[in-house]
């Protein structure tokens, strides 16, 4: 027996033409059910937009709009192909941003060592001067330079996240409520 039955008709009219239109071809392409190709549309668009829109809530709580959407159906009703298809360009886009994150990651990483090895320097110039009573302010305004000159690590910017465990999924959830989309698939227990 199925989780759910679709409704005879999905309310496409209720869809901006835009987003109607791309339900209307993955259906076609999927032949999956319009009420779940509909669903992962607007949790697509919901992903793209909740960094760029919040919303107030009560006068004082302001926060991302984000949609929550959670799908039952039965294994072949082509969830994932649907997924697949209306969610590929914000795959490609995070697989852009993670190359950008592992070339930045490994700039940040080699001035690291750089900084690394002029503070040692640095720190060697200063315990001479400081056995020698020599005055040391010139080599302390250079480590000061140099501390100020450390950039942040790169974060990577991930807002996809599949089959993680029931575990990390909570914390998943914790983490990034409200400022981040959630897209996990859970197996059954």
């Amino acid at each position: 027996m199925p989780y759910f039955q679709y409704p005879d008709e999905f309310p496409l009219s209720s869809l901006p033409p835009l987003i109607r239109d791309a339900v209307i071809e993955a259906q076609q392409i999927t032949q999956a059910p319009l009420g779940l190709v509909a669903a992962s549309a607007l949790g697509a668009v919901s992903l793209v937009c909740q960094n760029l829109i919040d919303v107030c809530r009560l006068n004082t709580l302001r926060g991302p709009v984000s949609l929550f959407l959670l799908t039952l159906a039965e294994s072949g009703e082509r969830k994932t192909a649907v997924d697949k298809l209306l969610m590929e360009p914000l795959y490609q886009q995070e697989m852009l941003l993670y190359s950008r994150h592992k070339n930045e990651l490994t700039t940040w990483k080699n001035k690291e060592e750089l900084l690394k090895a002029q503070k040692k320097a640095l720190l060697s110039k200063l315990n001479k001067e400081l056995r020698k009573g020599a005055d040391e302010s010139e080599t302390l305004r250079q480590l000061e330079a140099l501390q100020k000159n450390r950039g942040e690590k790169p974060v990577r910017y991930k807002f996809i996240f599949n089959d993680a465990s029931r575990l990390r999924q909570l914390r998943i959830s914790f983490v990034v409520n409200g400022v981040q989309w959630v897209l996990c698939q859970m197996k059954p227990v």
